[in-house]
C-alpha cells in the first residue's frame, strides 16, 4: 500500500482473530501487509467478500485502518501467495542442474529463498566450470554441488519451521505476549546474534570464485 511518511524501519507481527498479520516497509514509500491464513483458507475468506477482509485487517491494524479502507477496494487489490516448502528429489542429471527455487522452495520468513539461490549459484560456479572445461557435465561431476547445498537448504527449512512456530503459534493473547517477550530477550543474547548471522549469511556461506571469471581485453580506437 502507498504509505508516504509511515515507514517504521521494522518488521511487525500483529495478532488478528486466530491469525497473524505482518507489516514491513518496502520501497518506495510503501507498506506491505502479509495476512497468514490456514492452508486452503483463502476460498472461505474470498466468499465473505472484501468488506469483511477490510474490517478484519483494520481491527488487527488500527494504526493503518485509513490505508486499508482507502486502498483495498476490491478482491483484485489482494494477492494470494501459496506458501509451501518443498525439495526436488533430484538436483542433478546428465546435462541438467537445478538451483534456487527450482531445487528447493521455502517460506517467506527472512527472505531466505533469495539468499539460498545466490549461495547455490556461487557454490555451483566452480563445479560447473570444471565439468564444462572437461566436456563432462554429467550427474557425477555435478554431484559435489548437490552434496554441499542440499544440507544447507534443509537446515534453513528446519530453522524456518521453528521461526514460524514461535511467531504464529496458537495459545491466545497470553501465549502471544510470552512469545514476543521471549523473542525480545533472545535477540539481545549471543544466541540471538548467532541466529541473525545464520539468517543473513546462511548455513553454508559460499564465496564467489572471481578467479574463474574470464578477463576480456577490449581494444578501442578513439
Amino acid at each position: 500500500m502507498h504509505a508516504p511518511g509511515r515507514a517504521t524501519g521494522r518488521v511487525r507481527v500483529h495478532r488478528g482473530p486466530g491469525s497473524a498479520v505482518l507489516v514491513h516497509d518496502t520501497h518506495p514509500d510503501r507498506l506491505r501487509i502479509g495476512w497468514t491464513l490456514p492452508h486452503g483458507g483463502w476460498r472461505g475468506l474470498a466468499r465473505r467478500g472484501v468488506e469483511d477482509i477490510r474490517r478484519e485487517l483494520a481491527e488487527a491494524l488500527p494504526q493503518y485502518a485509513d490505508l486499508v479502507h482507502g486502498q483495498i477496494t476490491s478482491m483484485a487489490d489482494l494477492t494470494l501467495l501459496d506458501v509451501f516448502a518443498s525439495h526436488a528429489g533430484e538436483w542433478v542429471r546428465d546435462g541438467l542442474v537445478l538451483l534456487g527455487d527450482s531445487a528447493h522452495t521455502h517460506g517467506p520468513i527472512g527472505a531466505q529463498g533469495i539468499n539460498l539461490a545466490l549461495q547455490d549459484a556461487a557454490a555451483l560456479h566452480p563445479v560447473l566450470v570444471s565439468a564444462l572445461a572437461d566436456g563432462e557435465p554429467t550427474a557425477r561431476r555435478l554431484a559435489p554441488y548437490r552434496d554441499r547445498r542440499a544440507p544447507a537448504a534443509a537446515a534453513v527449512h528446519r530453522m524456518q519451521v521453528v521461526q514460524a512456530r514461535s511467531l504464529f503459534g496458537g495459545g491466545g493473547p497470553a501465549a502471544a505476549f510470552l512469545r514476543a517477550r521471549a523473542a525480545a530477550v533472545v535477540t539481545r543474547t549471543p544466541i540471538g546474534a548467532k541466529i541473525t548471522r545464520k539468517v543473513a549469511h546462511g548455513h553454508d556461506p559460499a564465496g564467489v570464485r572471481t578467479d574463474l571469471f574470464p578477463v576480456l581485453h577490449v581494444s578501442r580506437s578513439l
